[in-house]
């Protein structure tokens, strides 16, 4: 008997076609597959007490079979197509997506086209087109935007399947739009109607169809689109029960692997064997980019009398090394009557994968891990049912190259991404198309999956970058990448440089000693446990932005108008002043250079040194420390460097220039000072204090001024 039992083990792991039939079939000399397409549930299926005509709203096509190879690369964008291949939106949202054309060859007069909504064949009937404008490709007044929507029956939630006729032309006959790429050509504005007691995903689309285009001289231009369909899908809130997957939705890095694990909701009985299948890169709409590595038992089955079998059919391999997989997974315990109790198990099995290289800019790549022919039973033989709830796990591939704000393309948002921002803004330097997309991020509402990008890279873009770096994550909550640059001549120095650091109970200093002038700096202290709050910092870069996440603190110095460094030799970089409770516990988690030619300086050739001690007068410059504490009550402490013997006048105005009070007025060797000024006398306010330095030796004349605030 237990002979027969290995043998019906064998069986199923060796056959490919095992004791129910496929639902895919493989064949191996055309390289193609046919596979049921991703199936969205019909609304009857989601809520049965509705009144709405459900077979009119929702798709319910059954069995609806796609005849495609799956084994094709990912498609080059060209022609008339929608900015996104998909994207998730919210009930009763309104938005814009926006339509581009790339790879124009010939100077178009005239385009036309059509915008077929909610009519594809597995559509559910929820979008409700508004409106189209022109994008800033089409600034110029001589553009003409004409379109006629023609509606279909109107369903109780206010949506209906539409056709949208588009025609764009010039009123000039020498106007047009020249070769080449268009990346804001017109706006879709649209909304999405209500659901009630959404149970499950939904999914409609926008199609392009009868893209044409023409010359002046009438000639023809070809604009057909690379892809034409631009699908929308409304999340929904999906039960939980049988062998699903931790997560419906999960967001991943291209070129990296990953462990998800899956779960067994609600078992009814005790389960003493299951089976199953896994189908990777096998749903209708998925890329090939995923590759099964192996599957393990979880701490659910930590018993060693749970034995895991699997046998992994691979597809013809792709250039990028992925395939279409299917698993045969065999899960049983040796010992008689000794099987899964009734309940949840969360971690039953951990299913690890790998994630293939995506082309640069090509991002947010769908691709799942699909369960299917689940089942269970006692140790007796009696079936049990483990139907999946949710039987797919969305994969969305994210490309590190084409992160958003990744404006230089390295895989790291960072101080050089701003710097790169800041050099297009003020005309110094010019980004380039890819460079310029990834750049182009604001606005962005938080909560949003993605940008609804202006088509201009300014200030805004710049300060929507800047908060996300010091934040640690994008508006949609995404992390962003935690990378760490290795050696790359692109991105390389000409030379090293050291970074000492010295922390107290008064804050922290930064020295930096490098033989290139710096343009950017960015640190990141971790176990700071104190809250730097309302602080100043002093650093010859300009300006200084900081926040402190959880017991991360991020700094970022930098200059918004471009202009000022921190110039060879050793310098000092920053002075950061708050009370530090326990400074030997602050750690140094990051430090970025970037240097006068825009080169980022390697990890290795940064020399860190962490004192925990008071900074010493190192010479060379003259600064002015920033009062600390700002603002104050009673007293404040103002410091002061000078590196020759000066004459030394420091005196306080009020803030319509009186003079208050003379601090210092003597001869001063070169060194740093601190002087003390009470608020005994005066009311509350702002206040100045400025610092006269005068060489005794060369007769060079320093001067500068900082603001301090006195609250009573």
């Amino acid at each position: 008997m237990v002979l027969n039992f290995f043998i019906i083990i064998y069986y199923l792991l060796s056959n490919p076609v095992g004791l129910e039939q496929y639902s895919s079939v493989i064949d191996n000399q055309n390289q193609k597959i046919i596979a049921d397409s991703l199936s969205y549930p019909s609304y009857e299926t989601l809520n049965q007490s509705s009144n709405i005509n459900e077979q009119l709203i929702f798709n319910s096509t059954p069995n609806l079979k796609i005849d495609d190879s799956p084994f094709a690369s990912p498609l080059i964008e060209s022609g008339l197509v929608f900015e996104k291949a998909f994207a998730y939106r919210s009930e009763e949202d309104s938005t814009e997506d926006k339509i581009q054309l790339i790879g124009l060859t010939a100077k178009a007069q005239a385009i036309q086209f059509r915008i077929q909504v909610n009519k594809s064949v597995d559509d559910s009937t929820f979008l409700i087109i508004n409106s189209l404008e022109k994008g800033t490709d089409l600034i110029n007044p001589g553009w003409i935007l004409d379109y006629n929507i023609i509606r279909g029956p109107t369903l109780p939630n206010g949506a209906s399947k539409d056709e949208v006729i588009v025609l764009i032309y010039h009123i000039n006959q020498n106007g047009g739009l020249d070769p080449g790429d268009y990346f804001n050509l017109i706006k879709v504005n649209y909304e999405v109607a209500e659901f009630e007691d959404l149970q499950d995903s939904v999914k409609s689309s926008f199609k392009i169809t009868h893209a044409q285009a023409s010359t002046s001289q009438g000639t023809p231009v070809d604009i057909t689109p690379s892809r034409d369909e631009f699908k929308i899908i409304i999340p929904g809130i999906i039960p939980e029960f049988g062998l699903i997957f931790e997560e419906d939705t999960i967001y991943r890095w291209e070129d990296d692997s990953y462990t998800d694990k899956m779960k067994l909701v609600n078992l009814e009985f005790k389960a003493q064997a299951l089976q199953f299948r896994l189908l990777v890169n096998n749903s209708a709409d998925d890329n090939v980019i995923l590759s099964f590595m192996n599957i393990e038992k979880g701490a659910d089955l930590s018993d060693p009398s749970w034995i895991l079998a699997y046998n992994v059919f691979r597809g013809p391999l792709t250039g990028n090394g992925a395939s279409v997989d299917e698993i045969l997974v065999l899960l049983w315990n040796l010992s008689l009557d000794n099987g899964l109790l009734p309940g949840d198990y969360n971690e039953l099995l951990k299913v690890k994968y790998g994630v293939a290289n995506l082309p640069a800019l090509q991002d947010s790549v769908k691709s799942s891990i699909k369960i299917s022919n689940a089942e269970a039973s006692t140790f007796e033989g009696f079936p049990i049912n483990v139907t999946p709830s949710r039987d797919e796990l969305t994969v969305i591939v994210r490309n590190r190259i084409g992160l958003y704000g990744d404006v230089n393309g390295d895989g790291c948002l960072d101080i050089l991404d701003i710097i790169m921002i800041v050099d297009h803004i003020v005309g110094r330097d010019s980004l380039e198309v890819e460079q310029f997309i990834r750049a182009d991020i604001a606005p962005w509402i938080t909560g949003h999956i993605e940008p609804d990008s202006d088509g201009l890279v300014n200030v805004q873009d710049l300060s929507l970058l800047q908060n996300i770096i010091l934040l640690g994550e994008y508006p949609n909550g995404n992390s962003i990448n935690n990378c760490s640059i290795t050696d790359s001549s692109e991105f390389r120095g000409n030379n090293g440089s050291k970074i000492t650091l010295y922390i107290n109970e008064n804050g922290i200093t930064a020295y930096s000693n490098s033989d290139v002038d710096l343009r950017g700096v960015q640190i990141e202290f971790g176990n700071v446990s104190d809250d730097p709050e309302s602080i100043i910092i002093t650093t010859d870069l300009g300006q200084a932005y900081y926040l402190k996440v959880n017991e991360l603190l991020r700094v970022l110095l930098y200059d918004r108008q471009g202009i000022k460094v921190i110039n060879s030799g050793e310098r000092l970089l920053a002075d950061i002043p708050f009370r530090i409770s326990n400074p030997e516990s602050i750690t140094v988690e990051k430090v970025i250079l970037i240097d006068i030619n825009r080169h980022r300086v390697m990890d290795d050739e940064i020399e860190i040194e962490l004192i925990y001690g008071d900074p010493p007068f190192i010479p060379g410059d003259y600064i002015l420390f920033q009062n600390y504490p700002n603002p104050f009550n009673p007293v404040t402490t103002i410091r002061y460097t000078i590196p020759d013997d000066c004459r030394i006048l420091l005196k306080v105005y009020d803030v319509l220039g009186n003079e208050i009070t003379t601090l210092v007025d003597e001869v001063k060797n070169r060194g740093i000072y601190s002087v003390n000024f009470g608020s005994a006398e005066i009311s509350s306010g702002i206040y100045f204090y400025q610092l006269f330095a005068t060489s005794v030796s060369s007769g060079k004349i320093f001067t500068e001024t900082k603001k301090m605030v006195l609250i009573k």
